[in-house]
């Protein structure tokens, strides 16, 4: 569910209103858990390619929503939802795409990559065709 994505591009308006009602929905499940164990989690920003995005040390180039939160717990055959919205336009670096990475963050799943959500385009404002 991307509300507030569009859809004839990945692109996301950060400044669209409500912001409350402008978020990306991203849902997370671990195949293959064994003896009902629940697998912690990591959420980070970074670019579309996995290489981290520099922002300040709060993380203000992006939010999730409710409490904020960045580490989550995904139980053993269930699937969780994490809300969140960028906050960091893309004109900023480059027009680069964002995304979010996902990674265990226990000694009994460090062997299992990261899983990176697809590339979006964040912009400020719709932009207007230009005039024929």
């Amino acid at each position: 569910q991307d509300r507030g994505v569009s859809s004839e591009g990945r692109s996301f308006y950060k400044d669209a209103a409500p912001r409350a009602e402008h978020f990306i929905t991203c849902k997370v499940a671990v195949e293959g858990t064994q003896y009902n164990v629940h697998v912690p989690i990591k959420v980070k920003m970074c670019f579309e390619d996995g290489s981290d995005v520099s922002v300040q040390d709060d993380g203000s180039g992006w939010k999730t929503l409710g409490d904020g939160r960045r580490d989550f717990v995904v139980p053993p055959g269930q699937t969780i939802d994490i809300n969140y919205r960028f906050e960091l336009g893309s004109f900023r670096r480059a027009d680069r795409k964002f995304a979010i990475r996902i990674s265990p963050d226990a000694p009994h799943v460090a062997g299992v990559a990261p899983a990176i959500t697809p590339g979006i385009t964040v912009l400020s404002k719709k932009r207007l065709a230009a005039d024929a």
